[in-house]
């Protein structure tokens, strides 16, 4: 009987601290999402043209990074990559 309580006893435990849990993850959620949609306010008032997406050219950056090779950090596959993507990115800006 005593075990029986106990079990209980726990799972009533670990059922509050998860209703717990989920609602301070919930709030902190909240706040982090009302802080984004004020960034893209920003954004959308800085009228700010975003491109369309282009499947074709998404295929032709992913066939580009595997062509490096495995890029585990410190290879020179990694490296050639990032110097990559470095000039690509900046030829946006």
């Amino acid at each position: 009987m005593k075990k029986k309580f106990l079990l209980n006893y726990v799972c009533f435990l670990a059922s509050v601290i998860s209703i717990m849990l989920f609602n301070s993850c919930e709030r902190h959620k909240t706040t982090e999402d009302a802080a984004l949609t004020d960034s893209l306010k920003t954004t959308s008032e800085n009228n700010v043209v975003i491109p369309d997406f282009n499947e074709d050219t998404a295929y032709a950056f992913i066939a580009k990074q595997v062509s490096f090779g495995p890029r585990i950090p410190g290879t020179s596959a990694q490296t050639k990559c990032a110097q990559w993507l470095h000039g690509k990115l900046n030829s946006y800006c």
